[in-house]
């Protein structure tokens, strides 16, 4: 639609990866020009967020870290065009892991973007089924009070889809790990990147991409899956496709969610009457 934007994912607060090129993505008018640029944060832009996070609540503690000949931040300007469907990509070039925040600063007919409070460092992606989803785990209340690392940040993706995108459906946020916000990070995710964060002391980033109900082959590249010499996979990927095809226009999409509304629409229904007989014989309702 020539909206001139970033891709979902990168937003306020994340972290790129240490000592690889970094490729960063988004959308603009189809054929024009947009630049990219990096360098350090003004002291007073940085603390923004921890001064916003404090106003959230009536006491607030921010932990800070104290680095020892800290790699210098050297700035970057980079130039892309944006194809014909308006899709332009950028790749700056290796930096070092730190925790000096950075500004990122895209422009392009006139406007600009501003991703702020970047740090460079891990980036990790877990993901798998419900278990790789769930928050609570057995020492919670005793790690999340104390729980104030700046420096490991948490993206969830709430999001899912059959076949690989450019973009997620929905915009996400990166969350800075503290005693507020650390109940929220899923358990496996939170522990294993505070685990690198300690150990490697570089920003970590966690993003969490998982679904419950998902099987192995989910997770698996269509090439992978086709290498298997298996009558029995050939004809899942076989049934696969002919179930999705309808989902590549979007009526065809718009069709398989009006289905999938009428049935949870059903089962709703279903449910309050299962709900009001319990309810009429002085029995607790059945669970959803």
């Amino acid at each position: 639609d020539g909206a001139f934007r970033f891709a979902n994912i990168f937003n306020d607060n994340m972290v790129l990866q240490r000592d690889k090129p970094v490729r960063l993505w988004g959308w603009a008018v189809p054929g024009s020009e947009v630049v990219l640029t990096i360098e350090a944060e003004k002291p007073a832009a940085a603390a923004g967020a921890g001064a916003a996070a404090k106003a959230a609540s009536e006491y607030s503690v921010t932990m800070n870290y104290v680095e020892t000949n800290a790699p210098p931040v050297r700035p970057q300007r980079v130039a892309a065009k944006a194809d014909k469907s308006g899709k332009w990509v950028a790749t700056l070039a290796p930096m070092p892991g730190g925790f000096t925040p950075r500004v990122i600063r895209a422009k392009s007919g006139g406007k600009e973007l501003t991703i702020s409070n970047v740090l460079i460092g891990e980036v990790w992606v877990t993901c798998g089924q419900s278990n790789m989803t769930w928050p609570g785990y057995f020492a919670k209340p005793l790690i999340a009070p104390s729980a104030s690392y700046p420096g490991l940040r948490y993206f969830r993706v709430d999001d899912s889809w059959y076949k690989p995108l450019d973009d997620l459906q929905r915009r996400g946020q990166w969350t800075i790990c503290s005693p507020e916000t650390a109940g929220g990070f899923s358990a496996i995710p939170f522990l294993y990147g505070l685990y690198l964060h300690t150990y490697l002391k570089v920003p970590v980033g966690i993003v969490n991409n998982a679904r419950g109900g998902t099987n192995a082959a989910s997770w698996t590249s269509r090439a992978q899956l086709e290498a298997i010499n298996d009558p029995q996979l050939s004809q899942d990927l076989a049934d696969y496709d002919k179930q999705t095809a309808e989902w590549e226009t979007p009526a065809g999409r718009e069709k398989v969610m009006a289905a999938w509304r009428e049935q949870c629409k059903q089962q709703e229904a279903a449910y309050q009457r299962k709900a009001a007989d319990a309810k009429a014989a002085g029995r607790v309702a059945p669970a959803k």
